[in-house]
């Protein structure tokens, strides 16, 4: 079992993974996000604040039917890591909502996360960690001794920076099929997805999947296995039903 960290003033919260496929949405309070229901005589786990990122770990390379190479990420307990990206002070938006960049995706979208500042950092902590990682056990992924300088030219970040816009965090999202993302709302109940998911408040809950690899490219895949939906900046532009105004 792994243990269930919370935090009340980061607005993302890293955990070791315990939460299982078939598991309910992480109960939401004014004071917090990620902390299930205790009983009042059990004392809560300890709060952090930073990922542990030294209980992260990745499997050997697995290579499927067609040819795709991938390394499993678990904690240092066996368990998947999931986090939750995203507060009910600070929730989160998505720029360009859930999209396809490509037609062979199916029902898997891409749905982009903006950061703040702080979050940017966490992540940026993140990629360091991953390069240190890749060179350690390159030769157990890849097959190869690697250096630091060719690990970074080939490693792709999760997040995104443009310019002077604000940096995104890519994850995927399943809008469809046998594992679909699971809405819920602001009272923790079952929602619909949104068709449109721009200009929305979330809270997010994301699986650190796994590492891919690509030719001479490599990076993490980011799951997104549960959504609360906050509110919408979208407003009706009719002042009663069936008025469009003017004429």
């Amino acid at each position: 079992m792994g243990i269930e960290h919370t935090t009340e003033t980061s607005s993302w919260l890293w955990t070791g993974g315990h939460y299982g496929d078939d598991s309910p949405m992480p109960r939401f309070t004014p004071q917090d996000i990620g902390a299930r229901s205790f009983p009042a005589n059990v004392a809560k786990p300890p709060v952090i604040k930073m990922m542990n990122l030294a209980e992260i770990t990745l499997k050997d390379t697995q290579v499927s039917a067609r040819g795709a190479k991938s390394c499993q990420a678990r904690g240092s307990d066996g368990q998947r890591i999931t986090f939750v990206l995203g507060s009910n002070q600070e929730p989160v938006t998505s720029p360009f909502g859930a999209t396809s960049f490509t037609e062979g995706e199916g029902g898997r979208k891409t749905l982009e996360f903006s950061l703040s500042p702080e979050q940017e950092k966490e992540w940026q902590a993140f990629d360091e960690w991953a390069i240190g990682y890749l060179v350690k056990h390159s030769f157990r992924l890849f097959k190869a001794l690697k250096t630091e300088e060719q690990i970074r030219e080939n490693y792709r970040s999760p997040v995104q920076k443009k310019g002077d816009y604000r940096a995104t965090l890519r994850c995927k999202v399943n809008c469809e099929g046998p594992h679909p993302v699971r809405c819920w709302d602001v009272g923790r109940e079952r929602a619909e997805l949104p068709e449109d998911l721009r200009d929305t408040e979330l809270v997010a809950k994301v699986n650190l999947s796994h590492l891919w690899m690509m030719s001479k490219e490599y990076g993490f895949v980011l799951l997104c296995t549960d959504l609360q939906i906050r509110s919408s900046a979208a407003e009706c532009p009719f002042d009663e039903g069936g008025a469009f105004g003017g004429a």
